[in-house]
């Protein structure tokens, strides 16, 4: 690291596919793009968020998804509830399901083709498709369009063209965002928090960010801020950021 920040006049990398990861391995790849041109590493790489994601709290222990997701939600059961998008092998759906077993509407899953196609054991009740958040969202009018830990993985630009494929397909007045990321305090920042900003500043140009960085983000594309729902686990970094298209003539934030 100190190496290629000497090269690169200690600036933070902006591209994903021209960082530290690419310098150390030779590559023009992107991390993403190497993980998964091997069927095994692809495998492994999610087997891995799998646990340690199952040693996590998880979101709806905390989040209120009953008022704020299924209160005025879903009229039939062909309506989309939540498209998981980035979802990996389904293990947030499946902790979903697990808690909310009658909920009415569908759950679809999204990854990229090659995941989907390989996939196995997906729990009854979520549908699994192929696709690539780089591109419109496919999955129109849905109540909520969720990610967990994939906006940390890029630098801003790439995050608001994720954001801006999202809002294509949203439902004015109905559709929400919810982010699940890491919020970083101010000040303050345990060394384990500040460790994982590293990490995803050297493999993929992203980074652990801060309540502001956050709203900056949101608001370049034109989002409306709800809240931010954070884990009462001390201990725990999590957020739901809550977002919106803004009502005609409100100026987001």
């Amino acid at each position: 690291m100190h190496q290629i920040f000497r090269e690169k006049g200690y600036k933070a990398p902006s591209n994903d596919s021209d960082g530290a990861f690419q310098w150390t391995f030779n590559t023009t790849q992107s991390y993403f793009e190497h993980i998964h041109s091997d069927p095994e590493r692809s495998k492994d790489f999610n087997t891995f968020m799998s646990g340690s994601r199952s040693t996590r709290s998880h979101w709806t222990d905390w989040f209120p998804v009953e008022s704020e997701i299924m209160s005025d939600a879903i009229s039939g059961a062909n309506d989309i509830l939540l498209v998981d998008v980035g979802g990996g092998n389904g293990h947030d759906l499946t902790r979903f399901v697990t808690k909310y077993p009658s909920s009415c509407g569908r759950l679809i899953l999204q990854d990229l083709p090659n995941l989907i196609e390989n996939l196995q054991g997906l729990s009854p009740g979520i549908q699994a498709m192929g696709h690539d958040f780089f591109i419109p969202q496919a999955i129109k009018g849905a109540r909520v369009y969720y990610t967990h830990f994939v906006l940390h993985n890029w630098p801003d630009n790439k995050c608001r063209h994720i954001l801006r494929n999202l809002m294509t397909a949203m439902k004015p007045n109905y559709s929400k965002i919810l982010l699940n990321e890491s919020v970083l305090p101010d000040t303050g920042c345990p060394s384990s928090l500040a460790a994982g900003d590293i990490n995803m500043m050297s493999i993929m140009g992203g980074m652990k960010r801060k309540e502001g960085q956050w709203l900056e983000i949101l608001r370049l594309v034109d989002l409306h801020v709800v809240k931010i729902w954070k884990s009462p686990n001390p201990r725990n970094e999590e957020a739901v950021i809550e977002a919106v298209l803004p009502a005609f003539g409100e100026v987001p934030g």
